[in-house]
Order: C-alpha cells, then structure tokens, then sequence
C-alpha cells in the first residue's frame, strides 16, 4: 500500500494524475480518438513528401479502401514505388515494376501480391488499388486508367498492419517486399496520390472492438518482442 501512496504522491507532484495502467488495450489507440488523424476519410499528398509517422498516415487495417495515383511515366523503364507503408514484418507496397503494376499486402510475412496482366502506359495515367472489405477477408483489384487488369481475395484481415509509418514515391524502411531492393524510387513523376476509406458497414461495434483487441494483442506480442 505505501508503495502505491508514494506512486500517487510522486504522480501528483509531476501532475500526470490520473494514472492508467493498461498497456495492450492502449497499443494502437489513438486510431479510436475523436479529432485524431484516424478519423480522417479522404487523404491527398503531392510529393515529393518526406516519411509519414504512423500516427498521421491513413489506417488501412481490416476495411476498404482506395489508393489513386496520378503519373506521368517518360519511358517504360520508368519503375518503383508508388506508395509502400511498413516493413518487411507486415505492410503493403503498391509499385511498378517492369511496366507492371504490383500491389504486395504484407501479413507479418504473408505475401498476397498481385501483378497487373496489362502494361501501365508512357505518359500520364492513373493507376488504382482497390480493397473492398468482405467481412473477414476481402477482394484486392488493380486498374489502369479505369481498366481493371488485376485481382486477388484476401483470406484474413488485421486491424494493425504496421507501426512505422507511409512513404510516397519510395520505401525508405526494410522493403515491404523481397521484390525489389530499397528504397526502389520511383523513377517517374508522381503528380499526386489520393487516398480514401469509404465508411464499412458490417458487424457490430461490439464485435469489432473484440476483433481489434485481439490484432492488438497480437501485434503488442510482436512488438515487445522485438525488444
């Protein structure tokens, strides 16, 4: 009990009453605070952009979302990436390489990648990644200019793909992918990438809460681990 007092005393002192003690329910929470940058649904980056923290990049953890990049290739060796967040633990890299479009989602070392069957074009072009969220799997779709050239089903979701953040026109961190070496710059122009997370109506809060509890636990394991 004195112990706990002079705990209490010393917190107050400092004024960093009051104290909480949990450590997994709070890894990853600041993706559920009103205000934060999580709550955001439309995001819009011009590069070039230096690397993004976790805290200020788009969530993509177990819902559908939409990635939309603005190009302007010179040439068909005009490759790398487009948008990569993680590392090679866990993440995604979406990417060109060889004038194909690849997206690789990166499970803790799971690898679900899709290629594009078609060339992305020289000159300006769009090109998209499309999750949709399907409960507890979903469906991964490439597009070339509106012209779907790519899919692949996801078999399992996590709420958490990484916690060290995005980067735009490269892959600053340990690649998400073994497939090309990093950083892998993007040797083409990239006037704009927009990101959306359409609002998912499936289970209820409750459920949902219970699925993020354990990714969190899951990925709160991995973490300390590393330590």
């Amino acid at each position: 009990m004195s112990s706990v007092f002079e705990i209490l005393t010393e917190a107050g002192h400092y004024e960093v009453l009051p104290l909480d003690d949990r450590n997994i329910e709070l890894f990853g929470s600041s993706r559920l605070q009103p205000g934060s940058v999580h709550a955001k649904r439309h995001y819009v980056y011009y590069p070039p952009i230096s690397h993004i923290p976790s805290d200020a990049s788009p969530d993509f953890g177990r819902r559908t979302w939409i990635i939309d990049v603005n190009i302007q290739r010179t040439n068909d060796t005009d490759d790398g990436v487009l948008l990569a967040l993680g590392t090679m633990n866990g993440g995604l890299s979406f990417y060109i390489k060889n004038s194909h479009l690849v997206f690789d989602f990166n499970m803790f070392m799971d690898h679900q990648v899709v290629r594009s069957d078609i060339t992305v074009p020289t000159g300006e072009s769009t090109v998209r990644a499309h999750f949709i969220r399907q409960g507890k799997k979903g469906t991964l779709t490439l597009s070339i200019n509106g012209k779907e050239c790519g899919s692949i089903p996801i078999p399992y979701l996590l709420s958490i793909l990484s916690s060290t953040g995005m980067d735009i026109g490269k892959d600053r961190l340990s690649p998400v992918t073994d497939d090309y070496e990093g950083p892998f710059e993007f040797s083409g122009k990239i006037h704009r990438v927009v990101v959306d997370l359409p609002t998912y109506t499936g289970p209820s809060r409750k459920k949902r809460r219970a699925e993020k509890r354990v990714d969190n636990e899951i990925r709160f394991r991995a973490e300390m681990s590393k330590q």
